[in-house]
């Protein structure tokens, strides 16, 4: 099955790529280093290992909680000082140094919650700081049946397409989440404070438009780039996002939307006290898919047919992301050939190696990978130990 893009490799963006990973007290490492080229990394080893939580310190190199979407201190080794350290050496960032040093850790110190990050040496601001040199995707085994199951779960995933091609979309994102948490405790509280209110709900509209917009775009832009995931052999997807707040927008433009939005989070206080929600905005958006050509809804297809698309849509943002950052993602696929068939994982390894990618992927067996051979490094995980197998 041969995999053609809309680009020549001439013009194919450079990849990023990490050279190394080094872990302190992360998880079941208590110390390790691992170095590597540009080629795919596949991880193999027994379960419990330590395979999925080295894919998890790299996520922790984008903006949130990473894909695990644990506290940062659940991440500590059990026996260990507390804390944690990440560190990694980037390639292929444009305008940046080759290679980068990037860094990010939590102390020992209980009472300090909050991660350090480092990017070339120099303290950053924050975590969200790395989507503005890296972009990273990942699926892991719990995204398996996405389509069937809550809707945050699928516009969490829809979020994190959207960051990793404008960075800003994760800062306005947490903005929008802040200001709606605070909202929500100041209506559980007693005799709320009207102004800090009006300012909150402010905010929320005033990001909410284009929380919504970019969301929307993407959308658009994988759906453009179908055609490229149907070469590869995954199925296509039409896909949907639903939402009172997105009909305005897009019916009468995000200047009436944003006004809309006030004067419904003003008018719903009460009930929203009641729920214990905002229970209007584009946090309440429904993203959904549809399996192409069948014309069956996502949640209804088979657990490969949802893996196939899920990855589908993946190859497809990578490709999006290749033409319009001019960098290649990394891709962090945990038992990504679970619900594969033969030929549907050649068709993945296939995809990975043409768009040039470095994917790390896990596995407790090599044989799977045994397609990819020197195109692939491959390595034994165990417990705070990493071998190079080839």
């Amino acid at each position: 099955m041969a995999v053609s893009l809309s680009f020549s490799p001439s013009s194919r963006p450079d990849p990023l790529w990490l050279g190394r990973l080094g872990l302190w007290d992360f998880r079941p490492h208590a110390r390790l280093e691992m170095r590597m080229d540009q080629r795919p990394v596949i991880l193999n080893g027994e379960n419990g290992g330590g395979k999925t939580s080295l894919l998890e310190a790299i996520s922790f190199f984008a903006p949130g909680r990473g894909l695990r979407r644990a506290a940062s201190r659940e991440a500590a080794r059990h026996g260990g000082e507390g804390g944690w350290t990440v560190s990694a050496d980037l390639h292929g960032a444009p305008q940046a140094p080759s290679p980068l040093p990037l860094g990010t850790a939590l102390p020992p110190d209980p009472s300090r919650r909050a991660r350090k990050t480092r990017i070339g040496g120099k303290s950053a601001s924050s975590p969200l700081a790395f989507g503005e040199i890296l972009s990273l995707l990942w699926i892991t085994p719990s995204m398996d049946r996405l389509f069937a199951e809550g809707a945050k779960a699928r516009l969490r995933f829809l979020d994190r397409l959207a960051a990793a091609l404008h960075p800003d979309h994760a800062a306005r994102a947490a903005s929008y989440e802040r200001a709606k948490r605070q909202r929500q405790r100041l209506l559980e509280g007693r005799a709320p404070d009207k102004d800090w209110l009006d300012a909150l709900e402010d905010r929320m509209a005033e990001e909410a438009a284009q929380l919504a917009r970019t969301r929307a775009s993407l959308l658009e832009d994988l759906t453009r780039r179908m055609a490229f995931v149907r070469e590869t052999g995954f199925p296509t997807a039409r896909f949907s996002l639903e939402g009172d707040f997105e009909k305005i927008l897009a019916a009468e433009g995000g200047d009436k939307a944003a006004l809309w939005l006030k004067e419904r989070l003003r008018h719903q206080r009460r009930l929203d006290a009641h729920l214990r929600r905002a229970s209007v905005g584009p946090h309440r958006a429904r993203f959904s898919a549809c399996h192409l050509p069948s014309g069956t809804p996502a949640a209804l297809a088979s657990s490969g047919e949802q893996k196939a698309l899920l990855l589908g849509i993946l190859l497809a943002a990578a490709l999006l992301m290749g033409e319009r950052k001019k960098e290649a993602p990394l891709l962090l696929l945990d038992e990504a050939l679970v619900h594969l068939d033969k030929e549907r994982r050649e068709a993945l390894f296939r995809a990975m190696i043409t768009l040039g990618l470095q994917v790390w992927m896990t596995g407790t067996d090599a044989e799977p990978f045994a397609f990819l051979g020197a195109k692939a490094q491959f390595f034994s995980v165990a417990p705070g130990a990493i071998r190079r197998v080839s």
